[in-house]
């Protein structure tokens, strides 16, 4: 699994990819939120 970050300020939002390297989900941080995790779900 890789990872690619985009920083904005104190945001932080961190695209988790599969072997296929397709979006498998999101992990979203920011000042008062730590660590919100979205999961991309099958079809």
């Amino acid at each position: 699994m890789r990872l690619c970050l985009f920083v904005s300020g104190q945001n932080r939002i961190r695209f988790t990819r599969n072997a296929e390297e397709h979006v498998a989900g999101a992990l979203l941080s920011t000042s008062r939120i730590r660590n919100v995790r979205f999961e991309r779900l099958a079809r």
